[in-house]
């Protein structure tokens, strides 16, 4: 009876709570079956609103559509291939050779000419 739980019937440090991170909340689930019932109602007057759009407006509302369907992007925080205090890999120095070629034919279009 005790699965996790102090003597005051409260969750003890590192429990990992009633649902698996990442899963959706009974809000989110009922968000989602609301919007579907609304799109299956508007299904024929969205689909004739959208072929009359122009394709500006078409992009905006797709935008809009993926910012409410979507989750937000999360910051990551920025880790280096490295460690601060040990010395990078010493890597093999890459040579280039360059070739200056010049044009023989007197072409009007070259920016000395302009």
């Amino acid at each position: 009876m005790n699965e996790g739980r102090n003597n005051n019937g409260r969750f003890t440090k590192g429990h990992p709570g009633f649902k698996p991170k990442g899963a959706a909340s009974r809000k989110k689930k009922q968000q989602n079956r609301l919007l579907e019932q609304l799109l299956s109602i508007l299904e024929k007057d969205l689909e004739n609103d959208l072929t009359n759009l122009t394709p500006h407006q078409r992009m905006k509302f797709w935008l809009k559509l993926n910012s409410l369907l979507l989750p937000k992007p999360q910051r990551v925080p920025y880790q280096p291939d490295h460690e601060p205090d040990s010395e990078p890999e010493q890597k093999t120095p890459v040579k280039f050779t360059f070739e200056v070629v010049t044009s023989d034919r007197n072409d009007s279009t070259t920016p000395e000419n302009q």
